[in-house]
């Protein structure tokens, strides 16, 4: 690709999903071993999880609309390394659950506005830059994957994965900054 912006955008947007993933794919992990849930417990936390997922994606709009692409984005990013970085404080399976709930919220807020924004970057080639998302998101699952394993096994319960995921998506932030995702654009 040699659109600079777009490759600028699909990196920020992989170190994003890279951190995001690492702490979705550890959820149901740190469950069993810190607050010992059953496989059944477990699948119900994640469904309410899931469920902030959903009404974020569903209700993200309202908050652009009165707030802007650009600094509902930029607000995002922040609150989401701000709530990761809380969950540093969690000993207890309902706050970390009600903790992540928000996350997830948050997360569905701003999916859409990746989408946009990444789009943004080209006039006549948006589903090749849908694509390329795709392709690097599942990179950065697999990734995380990688990562969120070996941190697991290393720090005590979910500490390691909550730090790394606020580090890459303040990284994503700077990136996004960097690339100029934050400017006003005028009309």
């Amino acid at each position: 690709m040699t659109n600079k912006k777009s490759v600028s955008y699909l990196l920020a947007y992989f170190v994003f999903q890279t951190g995001s993933f690492t702490a979705i794919t550890f959820i149901a992990t740190w469950y069993n071993h810190s607050f010992g849930l059953s496989l059944a417990n477990i699948s119900t936390a994640i469904i309410a999880i899931g469920a902030g997922n959903l009404a974020g994606s569903l209700f993200g709009s309202h908050i652009v609309k009165r707030f802007g692409l650009q600094k509902t984005f930029k607000t995002e990013l922040t609150i989401l390394v701000i709530l990761y970085l809380v969950l540093l404080l969690v000993h207890h399976f309902w706050v970390a659950e009600v903790l992540l709930t928000i996350i997830y919220v948050n997360n569905g807020f701003i999916f859409p506005l990746f989408m946009t924004t990444l789009q943004s970057t080209v006039e006549n080639a948006r589903s090749t830059i849908s694509s390329l998302s795709n392709a690097v998101m599942y990179l950065g699952e697999t990734i995380a994957g990688i990562v969120g394993g070996v941190l697991f096994e290393q720090f005590a319960g979910f500490s390691g994965i909550a730090v790394f995921a606020a580090v890459m998506i303040a990284l994503s932030l700077l990136l996004y900054y960097q690339a100029g995702a934050f400017k006003k654009v005028d009309n």
